[in-house]
């Protein structure tokens, strides 16, 4: 299935080296994005070092696996700690026994439990192979139960005493479940928990707003999104000058165009992503635009289209009635030339909308159509194009195939090209309304917000609900989000590369930029180096959501590195980074063996298990009595290591 498109499209990736693009002839000014001062050797690369228009020639990451030692301020005790500091960070995450390679590996948790990663073996599509960082074929993960467990009490608000880090709350009886999540998260605030999936990552402000409003008033709210203020991002949204712009503004410019811009949309939804009020919201846009619809961004001219397509079908519709976002994205412009609608006639039959909209938006491949099915789902399509002076969906009925059709359970005499725009329009509400589109979409929902093998349990109930409120999206999620399955699926999703990035921006407290978007720009390219920039997957299926298709030595290396640039502000420069003592609060503690605690409260809501506490305590050795104050790069350090961990990473 992916390869089949690959031959009709020109994926393009960062900018060209000599300032010219093969994009439609059009001249792209390259715009070189280098941080401040020296460049350190664990900063991402720029985006002329990284090519995703061809994976397999990318410049490899230039990591160091130290310490990133000499990129440290000088706080007056570099030069004592330096030695135990590079020793110590990487032999500490391996005494961690849940160690950020065991997280990014898929490997056991500390304190007992299994992985919680997939049980089978995805492989990535022949023709993109996969990014340095990005999703790779993993060997078969094994142990995975398909029961979850309850999760026991519920700890304190961040701040306050929490689950006693003594000992880990025992699994549930009857073993299965008690495989599932990890020991030391089986206490896991339940708040956390849900922060944790229907939005981008929780903050100490976010997690206390949700306690004092109720976890059922919040969820209504963010399923009203228009009901929320969002003036933050909005500031920030206004600097991308092609958001606002229409289709025909946009095909109409020539001449040079800064690539910044060309990727504006994938930039700005980091923005979104990372400071947005309406975090639900955002994350049914990535589920539609990464998962369902997705295009490939940037693609050839696709670029131009996709900018209305983001403002004028998905989000208007990522929380209403699935047969309104079928029918909106069918004839969106950007899906149109994505899959070649605009070529399909009666007299020139092209397969590729016909078989995608069965394939991957709607039934799913074991509904049970044949090569005829696609050919009739096609011809139903014909007529589809593009009006060339609006450059919006227009219905040519003389391009439209006439004669009997047949798709499954659906048929029509399809007696004549005039009616041909309402057949379409039939078909298109009867698989949005079909048991296998409710069945394909629930569970991929599930694997998307709860776990990657879902509970069958939680799939059947979510497809009742999906046919029984008319498509209707936002009654799926709430029933989703207030299961007794996704209570028990805590730790069983892993934070992909662009989900850790921005789940660590939001936790860290990190601003936007004070204006421009280079800091912001920096970030996409951030994703990029990790495998994941945003919208760029360039297969017709999405990035895939599965643990193991996100495992290799270099992934783990780009999260460690990624933290510790956000956390320490080293880069991106720019972005509204609070100092690394402010995570320690308003009164700190008084040495350093008392930060550990201090920083596991703030950044992973809980406390660590008492292994893993240790393990850290080993790291910091004789440091254990000095003044944070004095240690801020200790502080970091520290802060850093949590961050690697499963507890922020087993999202």
């Amino acid at each position: 299935m992916a390869g089949r498109h690959e031959a009709d499209r020109t994926p393009v990736g960062s900018p060209p080296r000599g300032g010219v693009a093969g994009l439609t002839g059009l001249r792209y000014r390259a715009r070189p994005h280098k941080p401040n001062g020296p460049r350190n050797p664990n900063t991402p690369r720029t985006p002329h070092d990284t090519d995703q228009r061809n994976p397999q020639d990318a410049a490899p990451h230039d990591v160091d696996p130290r310490t990133p030692h000499d990129a440290a301020p000088h706080d007056g005790s570099r030069t004592t700690a330096g030695t135990a500091s590079r020793r110590g960070l990487f032999g500490s995450l391996a005494a961690f026994g849940l160690t950020a390679a065991g997280c990014s590996f898929g490997g056991p948790g500390g304190g007992g439990g299994a992985i919680p990663t997939a049980t089978a073996t995805a492989v990535a599509p022949t023709t993109r192979p996969p990014m340095t960082g990005g999703p790779t074929t993993a060997p078969t993960a094994t142990g995975t139960p398909t029961t979850m467990p309850t999760t026991p009490g519920t700890p304190g608000a961040p701040g306050t005493p929490g689950p006693s880090p003594t000992a880990s709350p025992p699994p549930p009886a009857g073993g299965g479940a008690g495989a599932a999540t990890p020991a030391f998260l089986r206490g896991r605030d339940p708040v956390v928990h849900l922060l944790n999936r229907a939005t981008f990552g929780p903050t100490p402000e976010l997690v206390a707003e949700v306690k004092a409003a109720g976890v059922g008033a919040w969820l209504d709210r963010q399923l009203d999104p228009a009901s929320i203020g969002d003036g933050t991002v909005d500031a920030v949204l206004g600097r991308f000058p092609f958001l606002a712009k229409t289709g025909r503004e946009l095909h109409a410019i020539e001449g040079d165009i800064d690539y910044k811009d060309v990727i504006g949309l994938a930039v700005a939804s980091i923005a979104r992503m990372t400071w947005s009020n309406r975090q639900l919201l955002e994350r049914m846009v990535d589920f539609w635009q990464s998962h369902v619809f997705n295009k490939g961004y940037p693609n050839d001219n696709l670029w131009r289209d996709s900018f209305p397509d983001d403002r004028e079908v998905i989000r208007p519709n990522a929380l209403g009635r699935f047969a309104d976002l079928l029918l909106a994205e069918t004839t969106s412009p950007a899906m149109i030339r994505r899959l070649n609608a605009d070529r399909s006639t009666v007299r020139a039959l092209n397969e590729n909308l016909g078989r995608e909209l069965l394939e991957l938006h709607t039934v799913g491949v074991g509904a049970g159509y044949g090569q005829d099915g696609v050919l009739n789902s096609a011809r139903i399509l014909t007529g589809i194009s593009i009006e060339a002076e609006s450059k919006k969906y227009a219905f040519k009925s003389k391009d439209h195939y006439v004669g009997p059709v047949q798709v499954l359970d659906f048929s029509s005499p399809n007696g004549s090209a005039e009616g041909g725009e309402a057949v379409m329009k039939a078909y298109l509400d009867h698989l949005a309304h079909h048991p296998a589109t409710a069945a394909y979409l629930t569970r991929k929902l599930a694997t998307y917000f709860v776990a990657d093998d879902p509970p069958q349990s939680l799939c059947d109930m979510l497809a009742q609900t999906y046919l029984a409120n008319d498509t209707a999206i936002a009654p799926v999620l709430k029933a989703l989000f207030t299961s007794a399955e996704f209570g028990q699926a805590v730790g069983l999703r892993t934070r992909r590369p662009l989900e850790d990035i921005v789940a660590t921006l939001r936790v860290l407290g990190i601003g936007p930029p004070a204006s421009g978007t280079e800091p912001v720009v920096a970030l996409y390219w951030m994703a990029n180096d990790m495998g994941m920039a945003p919208l760029a997957w360039p297969a017709p299926d999405g990035y895939p959501l599965r643990a193991e298709r996100w495992v290799s030595a270099s992934a783990t290396i780009g999260r460690w590195n990624m933290h510790r640039n956000l956390l320490n502000g080293w880069y991106p420069k720019g972005l509204g980074t609070p100092a690394v003592n402010s995570l320690l609060g308003d009164a700190p503690p008084a040495a350093m063996a008392e930060v550990v605690d201090v920083l596991a409260r703030r950044l992973v809501f809980q406390p660590l298990a008492p292994e893993h506490g240790a393990a850290l305590a080993t790291f910091l050795g004789d440091r254990g009595s000095r003044k944070p104050a004095e240690n801020e790069y200790l502080v970091g350090q520290l802060g850093s290591l949590i961050l690697d961990s499963p507890y922020h990473v087993y999202g």
